[in-house]
């Protein structure tokens, strides 16, 4: 015997609205009057909040412009990221999850870049674009680097769809048909192990409070399972809030939580729901109607149960109060919170696992692109303008996107050596009188540019510059220079060209003082013609510079006496003195005593008082620093001129008066960054190459060079 088989019977799911729909065949026909022909999660959102902007939306057919808050402009932005991830990109074939990072990182940033500032409401957190930028981009490496996040596009069914249907499916042993179909954007739908399971990623600043009734999520479970359940025509399992933390937990707990909403154990969202979709409808006829406001952060439970089970209708808190038996309301809403809570339990993470190592394929890129997707990682955007090949390195130059602070970008040199997988990287942020951020990446293989003929008489030539241009300035204009380096760095390269360039002019013109404590760094000019003295010694060293201050003082009365302020008024100049102090340090810190004067020393002797003059001793690095000090101040219009090179640029040695007279700096490798902060009052120094490899400072400002070799 056959047997006889029974359809589910079809009833309208928790509300009865006759006036509203009908059935015609399989057709279903909506009432005339409604004014909406489509209800989306936005629609309850609005309907429960903003009443009179639903209003006005819905029934008068007006639409009104208005800032959008800049965490919902940043979710937005990581739902562009996620969807190329994820392979809905028309733009990329991803077919690596590599590929996916990469492009679904730019996706993000692009988008938030894109987006009109003026109708972004950005807040004390978040408080302009490149703040968005970063955080989004946080965001999203959260996600997928997290343990759970499994790319698998085998099992990805949907990625950020836009749906629309109308809903006649079952729900819960019922026939569910809504009169006005739903519309949404469904985020992504993966089938594992033979489930349907909805995702829903979402940017927050903190998580969700997990025993905490959420009407948003409540209404948002409905909605996502009615449509994926129309659309695909099979049943969902569960509903899924990924929950992206992109402030930086302090414990160092995962930035990421799950929470899994299994649709069958949940009766409570679905109660919710229909209530709030017929008091929706009963409003577009023209009825008067009480909703909660679902975010309200303080009394949406209390709300939200009470109005699933009708107690603000008195009949109905009648009934249940004697169901239940209770004598007051209070005790009957008790009563509905703890059968509540028991079904919000919602799923704990179960995965354990470490997280997979997920890295950007570094290795098939150039390096403009590197470091692009580098600074992306950290959220900062900027679009690669040009690249100039130099001897030493090559100078990558970006244009930055709105927002980005150029003190920021400098904090990175060490991730972009990293991906480089290179040393001395050198960030200019931003280029000196440009508006690009530059990055100087030293080359693999060097060229080192011989000594050209000079460009005119006290043109110093220094080197070429990343342009292969030829850098110079005019040693009398300096008006003194320091050089600073550590051994080998290429310092003593540099002064046997400055010197030798010197010695190039008419000794008429130029005499030049050497002071070589080392005794070998200078020695093969010692005989030169243009050499007034050559001397190694501390006591040496001080009488020369006190005879350099005597013919500074006598050359001040000389120009005095024919009206001229300077040695290049005079119809024939004075010789320029040049004085090249090597390893000024060592030689300023000098123990060795030398006599400053006599002082009269008064003894008692049988016969009475005896006065006699002795000599008055100093130590001589306190005396050559003083010397130095008073010939830097005045000397350069008297045609005298000072060189200091060290290799121990200490505080207690380049002072401040040093520093605010040693205005002309050429700086090699240190051999640490407060060595290079000292000189230069900024790091990078000690990332140079070395064997050459300096930077050059004048009013100008900083420019990196290969030095000449002789």
């Amino acid at each position: 015997m056959k047997q006889k088989t029974t359809k589910p019977k079809r009833v309208r799911a928790s509300f009865e609205l006759p006036r509203v729909t009908k059935r015609v065949g399989k057709a279903i026909l909506r009432d005339e009057r409604i004014p909406l022909n489509k209800v989306s999660y936005s629609t309850f959102t609005k309907f429960s909040a903003q009443p009179i902007l639903f209003k006005i939306n819905a029934l008068n057919g007006d639409v009104i412009e208005s800032t959008n808050n800049v965490s919902s402009i940043m979710g937005r932005a990581l739902h562009e990221g996620l969807a190329v991830y994820f392979g809905k990109s028309d733009e990329h074939i991803i077919s690596t999850e590599a590929e996916g990072i990469e492009w679904g990182l730019k996706a993000a940033t692009t988008y938030l870049e894109n987006y009109n500032d003026g109708f972004i409401a950005y807040s004390k957190r978040v408080p302009n674009k490149q703040e968005a930028i970063e955080c989004v981009v946080k965001a999203f490496n959260y996600f997928v680097t997290d343990a759970d996040t499994k790319w698998k596009p085998n099992e990805v069914l949907l990625v950020e769809e836009k749906i629309e249907h109308q809903i006649d499916v079952e729900w819960n042993g019922k026939q569910v048909n809504l009169p006005i179909p739903l519309n949404g954007r469904v985020d992504r739908v993966i089938e594992r192990d033979g489930k349907i399971i909805i995702c829903d990623p979402k940017m927050v600043g903190r998580f969700s409070d997990v025993d905490k009734i959420d009407g948003a999520k409540m209404i948002q479970t409905a909605q996502y399972y009615f449509l994926v359940y129309a659309h695909l025509g099979r049943e969902p399992y569960s509903v899924v809030f990924e929950e992206i933390k992109y402030t930086k937990n302090a414990d160092k707990s995962p930035q990421v939580r799950r929470y899994e909403i299994v649709i069958k154990e949940n009766q409570l969202f679905f109660d919710f729901y229909f209530r709030l979709y017929e008091d929706l409808t009963k409003a577009l006829l023209g009825e008067m109607v009480y909703v909660p406001n679902i975010n309200d952060m303080y009394d949406s439970e209390l709300a939200i149960i009470a109005y699933v089970h009708r107690l603000d209708q008195p009949d109905e808190v009648a009934k249940q109060m004697k169901k239940h038996r209770v004598d007051n309301v209070t005790d009957l809403l008790k009563r509905k919170i703890h059968k509540a809570s028991l079904s919000k339990k919602i799923l704990e993470r179960i995965n354990t696992e470490f997280a997979e190592i997920k890295n950007i394929n570094y290795a098939a890129m150039q390096n403009h692109e590197k470091i692009q997707t580098k600074l992306l990682e950290h959220g900062i955007a900027v679009h690669h303008h040009s690249t100039i090949t130099g001897n030493t390195v090559d100078l990558y130059q970006f244009e930055p996107s709105m927002g980005v602070k150029m003190a920021k970008v400098a904090t990175y040199v060490a991730d972009i050596e990293q991906v480089l997988g290179v040393s001395g990287v050198r960030v200019l942020a931003p280029i000196p009188d440009t508006t690009f951020i530059g990055f100087e990446v030293p080359k693999e293989t060097r060229t080192y540019p011989k000594l050209p003929r000079s460009k005119g008489a006290f043109m110093t030539l220094v080197g070429e510059d990343i342009k292969g241009d030829c850098l110079s300035f005019d040693l009398r204009k300096a008006p003194h220079t320091l050089v600073a380096g550590a051994a080998g760095s290429g310092k003593s390269m540099f002064l046997n060209s400055l010197i030798t360039q010197l010695h190039k002019q008419p000794t008429r013109e130029v005499l030049t003082y050497l002071i070589d404590p080392k005794e070998v760094e200078l020695a093969h000019f010692a005989d030169d013609k243009h050499v007034k003295a050559y001397v190694t010694t501390p006591e040496d060293t001080v009488a020369t510079l006190r005879g350099l201050v005597e013919e500074m003082d006598r050359r001040y009365a000389y120009l005095k006496q024919h009206g001229a302020k300077q040695n290049s008024e005079l119809s024939e100049p004075m010789p320029y003195l040049f004085t090249i102090i090597d390893e000024y340090a060592d030689i300023a810190q000098s123990d060795k005593k030398v006599v400053v004067g006599t002082k009269e020393v008064t003894k008692m002797y049988k016969d009475g008082e005896r006065t006699s003059s002795v000599p008055e001793y100093q130590k001589a690095g306190v005396v050559i620093a003083e010397l130095v000090q008073r010939l830097a101040q005045k000397a350069r219009a008297a045609g005298i001129h000072i060189v200091l090179a060290t290799q121990r640029p200490s505080v207690t040695i380049i002072n401040g008066d040093i520093k605010a007279n040693f205005t002309t700096k050429v700086v090699f490798r240190t051999a640490k960054e407060i060595d290079s902060r000292i000189v230069l009052d900024e790091r990078g120094a000690e990332k140079l190459k070395g064997e050459g490899d300096a930077l050059f400072s004048d009013a100008r400002g900083i420019t990196r060079v290969q030095t000449y070799s002789l």
